[in-house]
């Protein structure tokens, strides 16, 4: 009796959160802490992006980077008005 083995293809699937330290890294904020910081204290209480906030434990925080890179167009298109 001959055995068939399947392989499967792997999918890589993109990355829906990450934690605050990575996020900073991830948009560019090194150095820029005390902005990101900022624009987070404000993505966290819109509502239209506060969704992307979750904060599971006292020292961890989760950010949807997708919805975050939404609030930064927002914010990039609303800054003069």
């Amino acid at each position: 009796m001959t055995e068939k083995i399947a392989l499967a293809e792997t999918i890589k699937l993109p990355q829906l959160s990450m934690p605050k330290d990575e996020a900073i890294k991830y948009f560019g904020f090194e150095g820029h802490e005390s902005t990101f910081q900022r624009l987070l204290a404000e993505f966290k209480v819109h509502p239209d992006f506060k969704s992307g906030y979750r904060a599971p434990t006292y020292k961890i925080v989760l950010i949807n980077i997708n919805l975050f890179d939404q609030f930064l167009d927002w914010k990039d298109k609303n800054k003069f008005k």
